[in-house]
């Protein structure tokens, strides 16, 4: 497009000319007319094909082993819930529920971590069960208990307590 003061080429979609600064109108070109369409054909409803959905073949399920680690079969039998029944019949015998559940829940979790050869974690977690108890046991006040998680997470983060 010519600038129609400096009559130099500027770009088509220039507004302003980049030589001059003078306005330049730009050459809209004519509107063209719409395309013609015929009338509306309707088709008659039976003659069009029902389109119907492929056959999706059905998925084996897949075969899981009998003898798989870890299975609600075997976590029953590795010896935790006799001591978790002995527990609860020495702490009903001698008065002490509260506390002494902290330390039996403590040391069944003691028993199934070791068990699995995670002896960090066993011994993570027995410390954190005795520790509440000694808390409720001596009486102790709230802050207490942020204090002894933040201790037990400085211990984690140092590695003392992860394998």
């Amino acid at each position: 497009m010519k600038c129609p003061i400096c009559r130099r080429v500027n770009p088509d979609d220039a507004h302003f000319c980049i030589y001059c600064a003078a306005h330049i109108t730009p050459v809209i070109p004519a509107p063209t007319a719409a395309p013609v369409t015929g009338p509306t054909t309707r088709l008659d409803p039976s003659a069009v094909p029902l389109y119907t959905m492929p056959a999706v073949p059905a998925k084996a399920a897949p075969q899981v082993p009998s003898s798989r680690r870890g299975s609600r079969r075997h976590q029953h039998n590795d010896g935790t819930w006799s001591v978790w029944l002995i527990g609860i019949g020495i702490l009903m015998l001698s008065g002490s529920f509260f506390p002494g559940i902290l330390v039996l829940i403590g040391l069944t979790k003691y028993l199934k971590a070791s068990r699995r050869g995670r002896y960090a974690q066993a011994n993570q977690r027995l410390v954190f069960w005795a520790g509440l108890a000694a808390i409720f046991w001596l009486g102790l006040s709230w802050p207490l208990f942020l204090l002894w998680g933040g201790l037990l997470m400085l211990l984690n983060q140092r590695n003392w307590c992860t394998p």
